[in-house]
């Protein structure tokens, strides 16, 4: 399972990362950030998605 974060205005913040590997780091853009979760495997996965702002 890896993520990636999208900027408001769709560009990559952070491309393909690994699930376990936490992003911590300013957001550039002010707006909705996205988070796209891509799992590897071909069956349904469970997983927890925790954000904090500080």
């Amino acid at each position: 399972m890896y993520y990636i974060l999208r900027n408001p205005d769709g560009s990559i913040l952070l491309e393909g990362t690994d699930a376990t590997v936490p992003f911590k780091g300013p957001l550039p853009q002010s707006g909705d950030v996205n988070v796209e979760v891509v799992s590897t495997q071909d069956t349904p996965q469970n997983f927890e998605l925790v954000v904090s702002i500080e």
